[in-house]
């Protein structure tokens, strides 16, 4: 694909852009953390909705990644995408970049209708629809041990990655897309029907990454299994073929 050869052409590192902003985990420096530990890896920061005007074709050409832990139009009120930065964004994906979302990104923008179909989930603390389908509200355990294990062992984001379980958040009732490809599971007695906590697809030309933990950021990121699920996820969403 041409992001491969472009990326081989370039021999640099992967370019990152991490994007934050609302929501109730704000605190970014084990973020930072976790990317300053990364090879291979240049990383910048843009918070929302201040930045989100850079959310639009032609990015692409400065960032090989986005790494969106944002909840932008969310419950808690916080400022949601105008219409034309809902285009915009849209029209960047459709063009091609990749997209790593943790954590909270799956509760961004839950009444606009490409958002689903972005992410490949929805977590609402409200009834809610779906494509016309309609959706019973989310829910949150916290505080409870998550059984993480790869679904392909063999997939390029959890490549090496052995059994592990970790104290965290797990979502509960959330829509996830028929059209998800699973690469974490767990086998919480809580996570009902598909139990799938960590997801691929792809939107346009983008590949997109989606991985749910991340509720206590400070614990998470400093993870050894966690820090390497992310950094293998983001050369994949760049469009490497494997992660070493």
């Amino acid at each position: 694909m041409e992001k491969e050869k472009a990326a081989e052409t370039r021999g640099a590192a992967v370019r990152v852009l991490f994007v934050y902003g609302g929501g109730h985990h704000s605190p970014i420096t084990p973020y930072m953390r976790m990317f300053d530990s990364m090879a291979g890896i240049e990383w910048t920061t843009a918070l929302l909705p201040q930045s989100a005007g850079m959310l639009k074709p032609g990015l692409e050409e400065k960032y090989d990644v986005l790494v969106m832990v944002q909840m932008m139009g969310s419950r808690w009120k916080q400022a949601e995408f105008s219409e034309e930065q809902r285009k915009a964004f849209a029209d960047l994906l459709k063009k091609g970049i990749g997209i790593v979302a943790l954590h909270q990104a799956i509760a961004t923008e839950p009444a606009w209708v490409e958002s689903p179909r972005i992410v490949g989930g929805v977590w609402r603390n409200e009834p809610y629809e779906v494509d016309g389908r309609p959706y019973p509200k989310s829910g949150c355990l916290h505080d409870t041990d998550i059984l993480v294990k790869a679904w392909k062992p063999d997939h390029p984001i959890v490549k090496g990655i052995p059994e592990f379980v970790i104290n965290d958040e797990l979502y509960l009732d959330i829509y996830k897309a028929d059209d998800n490809v699973p690469v974490l599971v767990t086998d919480h007695p809580k996570a009902k029907g598909r139990k799938e906590i960590a997801w691929t697809r792809t939107y346009g030309a983008s590949r997109m990454f989606y991985f749910q933990l991340g509720h206590i950021p400070e614990k998470i990121w400093a993870h050894p299994q966690c820090r390497r699920i992310v950094h293998q996820g983001i050369r994949w969403a760049a469009g490497e073929a494997a992660a070493q």
